[in-house]
């Protein structure tokens, strides 16, 4: 579950974006993120894509819980470093 946000939502028609962008990501992959950012670098609609824009927070906390609460590089995965074998947590990114 991801962790309640101060993200700015954005309004119903952005969202309503936002939201399936983030599904199709979650599903897809980055490399969907990337092209859609190209083919629609220039829309407005779509400037949740770009750092620094204020929904952008919303948009990336929106794929983490369409990934059912975890990131690509939240899961965890066990490591045999020869001695023991240790289970390793990496940190999400947004």
């Amino acid at each position: 579950m991801v962790p309640p946000s101060s993200a700015l939502v954005p309004p119903e028609e952005i969202k309503k974006i936002v939201d399936k962008t983030a599904e199709f990501v979650a599903k897809i992959g980055a490399t969907f993120e990337e092209r859609v950012g190209a083919k629609e670098k220039d829309n407005p609609k779509f400037n949740f894509l770009k750092e620094g824009d204020p929904f952008n927070e919303y948009y990336r906390n929106k794929i983490i819980e369409c990934q059912g609460g975890k990131s690509q590089q939240d899961e965890e995965h066990v490591v045999d470093d020869g001695l023991a074998l240790s289970v390793v947590a990496k940190r999400p990114t947004l």
